[in-house]
C-alpha cells in the first residue's frame, strides 16, 4: 500500500474518528473498526501519490518565490 495515498485519501476520515479534537486526542477505536475501506490497485494509488509529490513541490516553490518576493519588497519599500 502506498502510504502517500493513503494518508491523503484517509486522513480526514481519521481525523474525523478522535473524541477531541485537542492535542492529545483519544482515537475512537470502535467506530474505526466498523468502517470499510476501499483500496484499489496499487498501480492507482502510486500514480495519484506521484501526482500528490508534484503538487507538495510545486506548493513548496510557490512558498519560496513568495518568501523572496516578499523580502524583495519589504528591501525595496524600507
Amino acid at each position: 500500500m502506498n502510504l502517500r495515498w493513503f494518508a491523503y485519501q484517509f486522513q480526514g476520515l481519521f481525523y474525523n474518528l478522535v473524541t477531541s479534537k485537542s492535542d492529545n486526542a483519544t482515537f475512537n477505536k470502535e467506530y474505526a473498526e466498523i468502517q470499510q475501506v476501499q483500496i484499489p490497485k496499487e498501480t492507482f494509488q502510486d500514480g495519484v501519490a506521484e501526482k500528490l509529490l508534484n503538487l507538495d513541490q510545486t506548493i513548496k516553490n510557490l512558498d519560496n518565490m513568495r518568501e523572496q518576493l516578499e523580502n524583495l519588497l519589504e528591501y525595496e519599500i524600507v
